[in-house]
């Protein structure tokens, strides 16, 4: 795997013993700018991994969660309580234009009572 690594200075030809000691001071400043890089970088990894944070973290997931959670089941309840009461409305139909008394023929009644 290749690193990807950014040069902050360009290396230009060195012709004498005061163009190296340059070129060696300009590395030892970017190796001690890296490695504070890298201890600010540390330093917030380990504070991101500290007990409080972890705790603060897995409760603003699972707060994020419960209120998804509840939205998706209000929703689920809104869509039975829909198909259920049109449900009822279609059964109240039904029984209504089954109960409805049947006429008797005028002078029917009077037969039977006798």
């Amino acid at each position: 795997m290749k690193s990807k690594t950014k040069r902050t200075y360009k290396v230009g030809k060195i012709q004498s013993l005061d163009d190296l000691k340059l070129e060696k001071a300009k590395l030892e400043l970017e190796i001690v700018r890296k490695e504070d890089e890298i201890k600010i970088n540390y330093r917030h990894i380990v504070d991101a991994f500290t007990l409080r944070n972890l705790f603060q973290t897995v409760s603003q997931d699972i707060a994020a969660s419960s209120t998804i959670i509840t939205k998706v089941v209000e929703a689920g309840r809104n869509i039975f309580k829909r198909k259920k009461k049109k449900k009822k409305e279609r059964q109240d139909a039904m029984t209504q234009a089954t109960v409805q008394p049947i006429e008797k023929p005028a002078g029917t009644d009077e037969i039977a009572g006798e």
